[in-house]
């Protein structure tokens, strides 16, 4: 069990950055990473969101699913 875990150890401490240039760069790059993560997360919870509200009638139609099951969908995305 414990080797099971051993990935989420921390390393070795690293020494404190001091450059500015390079800490400049650093910040830069991952809020240029962060801001795109953000974006494409968002777009793919979007197009997810919209998928099922299209899908809905044909579904409801098929016996696939009835409004209970898409209701509870529909609200476990909304609410997260």
């Amino acid at each position: 069990m414990r080797n099971l875990f051993s990935w989420w150890k921390t390393g070795e401490d690293k020494p404190q950055l001091t450059d500015e240039a390079v800490i400049k760069r650093i910040y830069e790059r991952k809020r240029k990473s962060v801001l795109w993560s953000v974006v494409l997360g968002y777009g793919i919870f979007y197009i997810g969101r919209l998928t099922i509200s299209v899908a809905k009638a044909p579904m409801v139609d098929a016996g696939i699913l009835d409004t209970t099951q898409l209701g509870i969908i529909g609200s476990l995305l909304f609410y997260t």
